[in-house]
């Protein structure tokens, strides 16, 4: 059964939203799907650099 968790994070800036994305990759080191959702401009690049 697969298992879905929704989080939400407002970030102050792209070095906060990098270092998100990096924890977040290191939580999901055995595989996972993050979907990105947000406003142009919201921040999804940084977030994807660091993940």
């Amino acid at each position: 059964m697969m298992e879905i968790n929704e989080i939400s994070a407002m970030l102050a800036d792209d070095s906060q939203t990098v270092s998100w994305g990096e924890k977040i990759a290191g939580a999901l080191k055995n595989g996972g799907v993050v979907y990105l959702h947000g406003e142009l401009g919201a921040g999804k690049p940084p977030y994807a650099v660091g993940y």
